[in-house]
């Protein structure tokens, strides 16, 4: 027990009446605190409103979140790892699968590896849904050297160049090291536009479908370096650009790997993309089977 509690109930038994009943209320409180653990390792205080706001972003009725809160209070355990925890809350939605594969949306970004190409692909089909004309896998050349640029992506206002680093475990951070290459390629092809050997950027960015390290998120900050990741920035982080136009990737449906390979190769990223489209388009434009792409786009339509 530390010192600081030691403390408080001490001064617990010096005090009466109203006074002596809310102390108690605060040693319960820190008592009770129960810390769960990243996928990174580091402890967090669980916190069942994250949960509950998870579940109403991924489509769930607020009676049916609230039960599910409820049921897994109950079950946390100090020390339990946020997967368990997310296994728990699946169970829990079995009667509801479009809740269910919305909720995960990190493990779905998870799947469109295991290389960056399709994330390459899907951040740039993302973008295209707000305003954005996009291309991908461009080289070009800076001041000093040539450049392997993941997206371009342009509006009437902005030219950006965008750098995109994708991980296939959970856990794992985008560090000061990829944010630091990132602006020093951002700054060479300035460089170079200045010369006319490229075209011209205004923004560089770097979009990760983790999270960044603290040192990163500071230099991207300090630099003007736009990151986009898991929950950073607050607004306009990547499941809230996901979420806020339900752009839900295809991996939400569930679908193999061959299939997936498919979908992309056809720009069918997103499942607005497929449920828009007949089971007989979807087979003909993805060269799958008609039986499979018949279940995609009852799937998608749901889901949508």
């Amino acid at each position: 027990m530390s010192l600081t509690i030691v403390g408080i109930i001490v001064s617990f038994s010096q005090l009466q009446g109203s006074s002596r009943h809310l102390y108690k209320q605060l040693i319960v409180g820190i008592l009770m605190v129960i810390y769960v653990t990243k996928a990174s390792g580091e402890k967090e205080v669980f916190d069942p409103r994250k949960i509950k706001r998870t579940l109403l972003r991924a489509g769930a009725k607020s009676v049916v979140a609230d039960g599910i809160v409820n049921r897994i209070s109950k079950q946390v355990r100090d020390g339990m790892s946020t997967r368990q925890l997310l296994d728990r809350v699946l169970l829990m939605l079995k009667q509801e699968p479009q809740v269910a594969s919305r909720y995960d949306l990190k493990a779905a970004l998870m799947r469109l590896g295991p290389t960056g190409f399709m994330f390459e692909k899907f951040v740039a089909r993302l973008l295209k849904e707000y305003g954005y004309e996009t291309r991908t896998n461009l080289m070009l050349k800076g001041r000093c050297v040539k450049h392997e640029v993941d997206v371009v992506a342009k509006n009437k206002e902005v030219s950006v160049f965008i750098e995109c680093k994708y991980h296939n475990e959970s856990g794992i951070y985008t560090n000061l090291h990829v944010a630091m290459y990132t602006w020093a390629r951002f700054v060479d092809l300035q460089d170079g536009a200045a010369k006319g050997l490229c075209e011209r950027f205004d923004q560089g960015w770097l979009v990760t479908n983790t999270r960044f390290s603290q040192d990163a998120a500071e230099f991207g900050v300090c630099r003007g370096l736009r990151l986009i990741g898991w929950h950073f920035p607050k607004q306009g982080n990547l499941q809230w650009l996901i979420e806020s136009k339900k752009l839900w990737p295809v991996t939400v449906l569930g679908v193999e790997k061959f299939i997936l390979e498919q979908l992309v190769a056809s720009h069918l990223l997103l499942v607005k993309d497929i449920a828009l489209l007949s089971a007989d388009d979807v087979a003909k434009k993805a060269k799958i089977q008609f039986s499979k792409a018949q279940r995609l786009v009852r799937d998608a339509q749901v889901l949508i």
